[in-house]
């Protein structure tokens, strides 16, 4: 049903196959997430992160970490920090409390 053309390119529908036979002791053993953080190489991490623009703190006592290679979503309402949550993680702002 879902079977990929064989002369196709590969797309980013792709990126969501996988062969379950191959990966059956994977799955059985351990759960997906499970497995995923137990091999975790931390890529960013923050500990107790502030940030002040113009005297109003728009991040406040933030601490997180994403592995490598992992795909993570920032949702949050206009004007909540997102951007300069990015910008601190891509190293072109740094924060004004915390590391």
């Amino acid at each position: 049903m879902f079977e990929k053309e064989q002369n196709s390119s590969p797309n980013f529908d792709d990126s969501f196959l996988i062969d379950i036979d191959s990966e059956k002791e994977f799955f059985e053993t351990t759960s997906y997430v499970e497995k995923f953080l137990l091999n975790c190489s931390v890529g960013v991490k923050m500990k107790t992160v502030w940030k002040y623009v113009n005297g109003k703190a728009v991040i406040k006592h933030l601490s997180l970490s994403f592995c490598k290679g992992e795909i993570t979503g920032i949702l949050e309402h206009n004007g909540a920090g997102k951007s300069t949550l990015i910008t601190m993680i891509l190293g072109i702002l740094q924060p004004t409390r915390g590391k």
